[in-house]
């Protein structure tokens, strides 16, 4: 069956993870662990998209927790198919890991937090998107607590960086897009599984495999399989007086620039993408994480 894919994006440290493990648990639901890989298409040629072997590589590289598959698996899943068909069947090689019936999913969840400027390829097949925001000065502050985040310790290039994600994510098809907020997500959740059509039956808790199980092993996934509750308030307390004002105020200023900060958007896409063509073309085919 034709299946419904959506994009959930968000800036790191959004709560994405947290959304994505929670819709994981429903029975006509499906979630890969997150991957850049619906905005690398955005960068492909027809040719490119046409090579099993390299589709595989970029796929694998495009994951930052890790990879579901193995490169054989992969592979797999683009011989003679592009589009919405190799996504469908990656979504059906991940049913096939995990001892899930295929039959009943009805949403594919895949998630990003980078290159969120390049979604035009989902559009035009179809996808849909949620776009998942946060308080920015708590988005800020977690920077401090990740280890990939050193970069954005200063408050001005933090807000330059919170600013190029809200340019993006005002240019995303309105009709096709649902806009959620971390601190309301349980009041939420009814709204999130009528807009997926989900029936919205939970699948056992006891489920022995889920996808979930490799964001679990990152070190900066600390709550993902705790029950959800909002700290921010506290840890808004944690981010001194003059990071909260220096870093408001460039978010005001930058915010009064959207075709600069649109340049800087484009600027960082394109330098992810090529990081992700150098590390597909150096891996070392590894073997999938759900492996024995």
């Amino acid at each position: 069956m034709h299946k419904n894919h959506v994009l959930v994006v968000s800036k790191p440290r959004s709560g994405s993870t947290v959304l994505t493990n929670i819709l994981d648990r429903v029975e006509d639901i499906l979630c890969f662990p997150e991957t850049f890989f619906p905005m690398v298409l955005n960068f492909l040629s027809e040719q490119e998209l046409r090579k099993p072997d390299y589709m595989a590589r970029l796929f694998i590289a495009s994951c930052p927790d890790g990879c579901p598959f193995s490169y054989e698996e992969a592979a797999s899943c683009f011989n003679g198919v592009t589009g919405t068909e190799a996504l469908n069947a990656l979504a059906d090689q991940l049913c096939a890991k995990l001892g899930r019936d295929t039959s009943n999913i009805h949403s594919v969840i895949w998630k990003s937090t980078r290159m969120v400027g390049a979604f035009e390829f989902w559009q035009q097949i179809g996808g849909r998107f949620i776009i998942l925001s946060r308080n920015p000065l708590n988005v800020y502050g977690s920077q401090f607590r990740v280890g990939f985040g050193h970069k954005n310790h200063n408050p001005l290039r933090y807000a330059l960086f919170d600013a190029s994600y809200e340019v993006a994510f005002k240019q995303y098809p309105s009709n096709k897009t649902l806009h959620l907020t971390y601190e309301n997500m349980p009041q939420s959740w009814s709204r999130i599984l009528g807009w997926l059509e989900s029936a919205g039956k939970m699948r056992p808790e006891d489920a022995t495999k889920s996808v979930q199980s490799i964001s679990g092993r990152c070190n900066w996934h600390t709550e993902i399989d705790k029950p959800f509750e909002n700290k921010d308030a506290e840890k808004l307390l944690m981010i001194s007086k003059w990071r909260r004002m220096v870093c408001t105020a460039g978010i005001n200023i930058f915010s009064l620039m959207p075709a600069l900060i649109a340049i800087v958007r484009k600027i960082a896409d394109n330098r992810q993408i090529n990081t992700i063509r150098k590390n597909a073309a150096k891996l070392n085919v590894a073997p999938s994480y759900f492996s024995s």
